[in-house]
């Protein structure tokens, strides 16, 4: 699912695709999944995705703009969001 994604809103995309409510019925029961997981074997793909995504929200850091501190803020913020 997320083999070989390069585009971050791409990659984000298929992450929350894991997460739509599935239910299922089990004896007699309807049953729905609590908790979705995403695993990602390739660290530097998403550290850079994850770069990407926060800082191209921002115009002064898009594309590789504004100051390591600044972008290094913006990374904190996106994290916030995703535990």
């Amino acid at each position: 699912m997320l083999s070989n994604i390069k585009s971050p809103a791409l990659y984000m995309q298929a992450a929350f695709r894991a997460q739509n409510p599935w239910c299922y019925q089990e004896k007699g029961k309807m049953q729905q999944k609590h908790n979705a997981y995403v695993f990602d074997f390739a660290p530097e793909r998403t550290l850079m995705i994850y770069d990407e995504f926060a800082n191209n929200l921002f115009e002064r850091t898009a594309c590789g703009g504004g100051s390591t501190a600044q972008r290094a803020e913006n990374i904190q913020q996106l994290l916030n969001f995703f535990p």
